[in-house]
């Protein structure tokens, strides 16, 4: 993690960081592969606790799903694939690697797909750096911003955006299903309450994994300015089982 840290402060554009990081390309793709990721978990895992908050934030079409406690210490993306994929948060970190990677990597495919030429895609700290990045030679529309993304998910227990859920897809080569939470704001729900599908590659699987958009404390909702600072995995579950 630091290497590649370190690489994304080089103050180097994204093609000469990408460059410097085909040497980490084996040592984290090999880390990864140490998970199944052919086999996630489906149905409610029996070691989970409901996440009652997020039950609440469930939009009615998802359900069939329940929502389970995810460690909320800021890496609570990539503890929820530890948890889709292990059943623990153990492998947080190696999720985070392989997503940072990917998307240093990949810079190509992901900087010319049109979501992320938008500014929502990014969160509000990637345009408060941005300053610091223009005196570098740019080749994409929003190179800067990018940057600064992954400069932020380079830094453990770091809040992750959809920037990194994008990322991720291509790590568990499936889709994922981002789910939002009811809100006033349709172009959100549009945005953010979407199927996100793996950058095109030899091996993919058809089936998605569910992460939920939601907050650790219910006075932090207000559904017309909805602030979302958590993510928490969902799964099937057994209608005949009494879980409250």
């Amino acid at each position: 993690m630091n290497e590649l840290q370190n690489l994304l402060y080089s103050n180097s554009n994204i093609k000469n960081v990408a460059e410097s990081a085909e040497k980490y390309k084996n040592i984290i793709i090999f880390d990864i592969n140490h998970i199944d990721l052919s086999n996630p978990i489906e149905e409610l895992p029996e070691n989970s606790s409901i996440d009652e908050i997020s039950l609440t934030k469930l939009p009615a079409n998802f359900n069939h799903l329940m929502p389970v406690e995810i460690t909320a210490n800021g890496s609570c993306l990539m503890n929820s694939l530890s948890f889709i994929f292990t059943a623990t948060d153990d492998f947080s970190i190696h999720f985070r690697l392989a997503t940072l990677l990917e998307m240093i990597i990949n810079y190509k495919f992901y900087l010319t797909q049109r979501i992320f030429e938008q500014d929502y895609i990014y969160s509000n700290s990637s345009f408060n750096r941005t300053t610091n990045c223009n005196n570098l030679e740019v080749g994409y529309n929003k190179e800067n911003e990018y940057l600064n993304e992954l400069r932020l998910i380079s830094h453990n227990y770091s809040f992750c955006s959809m920037v990194a859920v994008h990322g991720l897809a291509s790590v568990i080569k499936r889709p994922i299903q981002s789910i939002y939470p009811p809100t006033n704001i349709k172009f959100l729900q549009e945005i953010y309450c979407n199927l996100i599908h793996p950058r095109p590659q030899p091996t993919l699987y058809t089936e998605p994994v569910h992460i939920l958009w939601t907050v650790t404390d219910m006075s932090l909702w207000n559904s017309s300015f909805p602030s979302p600072n958590h993510f928490v995995a969902c799964f099937k579950f057994n209608e005949v089982i009494n879980f409250f």
